[in-house]
């Protein structure tokens, strides 16, 4: 009796376990399990092993794991997560990868969005024209396709970059305005980081000051980790805009508290960060403290492309200017074999 009692226990259980196929994480590294009921571009919701319905907006979301998903799926997902765009490239050519192959609709999607994503990350880091057009089509293909994905805002963001690293400065500025769209006040202050980033790069530089200061001002005071990363962000890019306009040494502080207190996680953050303290020094007249930052920055978060070409150039400058020759040919080589195509490299041609 005590036998078929636990058999009847166990396969009582098997129904509840069953439900439990799609995984959501969030950004407090908590995860709801259950069955995907409806996806749009700004929450999802899901069936949970209790039968409720739980929605959960998509700026929470960490990640989606979906049931019997390939298993190289979550090879290219760490890939794509961990910006190894070129290892996630390889990943996803696996035909057991292959679309067209894929049943379920959400999955189908993902993939789309990784080799999007990957074709614009390893375009980013060549800074190729051709390329970056290429995967700027690919990412538009799939917004066309899926426009109710949870990955909209995310694409978006892909696009600006995209458009950005060519040159079309006011149309990336219209990608980011999308995020300031959103619902949630930390896309809105994510959409006014990139978009005064883009001011910034067309020496735009008051405008860019106004355009962080009103993140800042939305993010006032709110005890939110997400819109408290923001506010760094904006912090940031608000202390580069001050040195640009003469302020150097007072941005040089705001800087050096920003890292101070980031969570070491966020490394885009830090990546940003530490390019604007070494450039806040070049403009403060302080060459070696400038040259540590930007080290920093090569030897520590050398995964973000534009900020680590930045990092190169600004290395061959200064190692030549304090006499340090072959460090400098050394980072001027890099720079030229890693990032040939990017608006650093041409600068070091120069």
């Amino acid at each position: 009796m005590k036998v078929r009692w636990a058999l009847a226990v166990g396969f009582s259980l098997l129904p509840s376990l069953a439900l439990a196929i799609d995984v959501v994480k969030t950004s407090d590294s908590k995860s709801t399990a259950g069955t995907l009921q409806s996806v749009t571009r700004n929450e999802i919701v899901i069936q949970d092993t209790d039968q409720k319905e739980v929605k959960i907006e998509v700026n929470r979301i960490d990640s989606i794991r979906f049931h019997q998903e390939p298993t190289m799926m979550g090879q290219a997902r760490s890939a794509v997560e961990e910006g190894n765009y070129d290892q996630a490239l390889k990943r996803l050519a696996n035909e057991t990868l292959d679309p067209a192959k894929i049943e379920r609709l959400e999955v189908k999607q993902e993939l789309e969005y990784f080799k999007a994503r990957s074709l614009a990350g390893a375009a980013l880091a060549s800074g190729q024209v051709k390329d970056l057009r290429e995967a700027g089509t690919t990412m538009i293909k799939f917004l066309t396709e899926y426009p109710t994905t949870w990955r909209y805002y995310e694409a978006q963001q892909v696009i600006g970059d995209l458009l950005l690293a060519v040159g079309e400065t006011q149309k990336a500025i219209d990608a980011y305005k999308t995020i300031e769209a959103a619902p949630w006040d930390d896309f809105k202050m994510r959409g006014a980081v990139y978009r005064g980033r883009a001011q910034q790069q067309g020496k735009q530089f008051d405008a860019a000051l106004k355009t962080f200061e009103s993140a800042l001002a939305l993010g006032a005071g709110k005890k939110d980790p997400l819109i408290e990363a923001q506010v760094l962000a904006a912090t940031v890019g608000r202390a580069a805009c001050l040195a640009e306009t003469g302020n150097a040494d007072e941005a040089v502080k705001i800087v050096a508290e920003v890292i101070e207190s980031a969570d070491p996680e966020n490394k885009e953050l830090h990546a940003v960060a530490f390019v604007t303290l070494g450039n806040c020094y070049v403009k403060a007249n302080k060459p070696k403290e400038a040259l540590l930052e930007f080290l920093k920055v090569h030897l520590l978060y050398n995964t973000y492309p534009n900020y680590h070409a930045e990092a190169l150039y600004n290395l061959s400058l200064l190692w030549r200017q304090i006499g340090k020759t072959d460090r400098a040919d050394e980072s001027l080589r890099m720079l030229q074999e890693r990032y040939s195509g990017s608006q650093w490299a041409k600068k070091g041609q120069g």
